[in-house]
């Protein structure tokens, strides 16, 4: 879930990792994306919400992928 006091302008998705990078941009809610694509090992997730007023905020996360 992310939520903006001036509003959510976007959300990006970005997927940095051993076979693939990978960068997704979400301009509706609920701002989710589907990773489905052919993967494995070590990846960093990161997830960077933009508002209307031009701030941003991000976080990320190492994840495991086994997806064949």
């Amino acid at each position: 879930d992310v939520e903006a006091e001036a509003g959510v302008d976007k959300v990006e998705y970005k997927m940095d990792g051993p076979i693939r990078n990978f960068n997704a941009t979400v301009t509706d809610s609920p701002y989710s994306y589907e990773w489905n694509r052919f993967s494995f090992g070590k990846y960093t997730l990161t997830v960077i919400l933009y508002d209307k007023d031009g701030k941003t905020a991000s976080d990320s996360i190492e994840v495991y992928i086994f997806n064949i």
